[in-house]
C-alpha cells in the first residue's frame, strides 16, 4: 500500500510537471519547478521537496496559488 501511494504521488507530480512545463518559461521551469521532488500525497495534498530553503521559499511565494 505504501509503495502504491508513492507511485501514485510520483505519477501525479509527473503529470503536474508536464502541465507546468507548458505554462512556464523554460528557465523558470528548469530552475524552480523541475528540480522539485515528490515525497508523498495525502488526500488532496502533494508534498514536494526542494533542494534548498531558498528554492522552497521562492516556489511558495511565486507558485503556491
Amino acid at each position: 500500500m505504501v509503495l502504491e501511494q508513492a507511485l501514485d504521488a510520483t505519477r501525479l507530480w509527473d503529470a503536474a510537471r508536464l502541465m507546468l512545463k507548458t505554462q512556464l518559461t523554460g528557465p523558470s521551469f528548469d530552475t524552480w519547478v523541475g528540480p522539485l521532488r515528490c515525497l508523498a500525497i495525502e488526500g488532496d495534498t502533494l508534498t514536494l521537496q526542494a533542494s534548498s530553503q531558498f528554492q522552497k521559499d521562492w516556489v511558495v511565494k511565486h507558485y503556491k496559488t
